[in-house]
């Protein structure tokens, strides 16, 4: 469905975690980038183009916050389930454990460090790389070639809403990941340097 302009896939976690996993470990070698839709998004993609674009273009997009589902609801009276940013890597790393090659890109120098170091010893994730999230345009390039070089299965790209769908986006074939996902706080979260919101945002 077509939500302020914007695609959003009436996709289950579940069905998320599915045709992941089918892109990463079935499909022919291929590029696919995930956005995680929430409100914050559309406000933002008012006045940022390219940002519009990256969601328009995107493999997948599913409903990240409540005000999404709520927002479907209302707008195109369709129920549409949540498949969070933290819920979709999370279960992708429970699911696939040791077979997994992440890349941890985002965050403030010394956390995606961190985060790595914590999915390896909970989820036995491969580490593929890691490079924090402030750089500026001109290192685009230089961070995409790692990407590509690393051989990386996932992508998490944490570096603010915008920023982290249009480089997925821009340099998606020359990183070549199979699955790309802006997952914006995920890295903190996993790094134990943020917490989730409260499950009263759950609800």
């Amino acid at each position: 469905l077509t939500l302020f302009d914007l695609p959003l896939d009436n996709i289950t976690l579940d069905g998320t975690l599915d045709r992941l996993g089918d892109w990463i470990y079935h499909a022919p070698r291929a590029p696919h980038t995930v956005v995680t839709l929430n409100p914050e998004f559309i406000v933002q993609s008012r006045t940022q183009p390219d940002f519009v674009t990256a969601m328009q273009v995107a493999d997948l997009v599913t409903a990240d916050g409540v005000g999404i589902v709520w927002a479907a609801r209302q707008l195109c009276a369709q129920e549409v389930p949540r498949a969070p940013g933290f819920d979709i890597v999370q279960g992708l790393m429970r699911r696939h454990g040791a077979d997994l090659r992440v890349f941890f890109l985002g965050a403030k120098p010394g956390v995606a460090e961190v985060a790595a170091q914590n999915a390896a010893r909970d989820y036995g994730i491969q580490v593929a790389g890691i490079h924090h999230g402030y750089f500026d345009l001109p290192e685009d390039q230089r961070v995409a070639e790692l990407v590509r070089d690393s051989g990386a299965d996932l992508l998490l790209t944490a570096m603010g809403a915008g920023r982290q769908e249009t480089f997925n986006q821009y340099w998606r074939q020359v990183m070549n990941t199979p699955v790309m996902i802006g997952c914006g706080g995920v890295i903190d979260v996993l790094a134990g340097t943020a917490d989730l919101a409260p499950a009263v945002f759950d609800a």
